[in-house]
């Protein structure tokens, strides 16, 4: 059985932030992360928020600095998973996942979400 994580998510508007906390099944602190909610990130946050709307308006049609290949669901797929792991969650919470999380477990988990939300579909 997997271990169960809980991610709590406090945002606060006036400072223009976020602050995720990671705990275990029992509640005990794992790691934290404080992140500035700002335009700059704007389109990773919005792909964030509605990943399918996001990976459906803009695959096939955005091309970043000039490029000519448009960027498929893939592309997006990934920018959006780097933007999670490096920007959102950060460092210590993405090792507390890795060292909490089985591959076997992980592998499980990923085959079911992509059942079930495939966004591509």
């Amino acid at each position: 059985m997997p271990n169960l994580f809980v991610l709590n998510v406090e945002t606060q508007p006036n400072e223009s932030q976020a602050i995720f906390r990671l705990s275990d099944a029992q509640g005990v602190h794992l790691a934290a992360h404080q992140v500035p909610v700002t335009g700059k990130n704007a389109f990773q946050w919005a792909g964030l928020f509605n990943t399918r709307e996001h990976v459906s308006r803009h695959a096939g049609h955005l091309r970043p600095d000039n490029q000519s290949e448009p960027l498929t669901a893939e592309n997006l797929l990934a920018q959006l998973g780097e933007f999670l792991g490096s920007e959102v969650l950060g460092k210590d919470i993405i090792t507390q996942l890795i060292y909490g999380i089985s591959i076997l477990g992980l592998t499980q988990l990923i085959a079911n979400l992509m059942s079930e939300r495939n966004p591509l579909k």
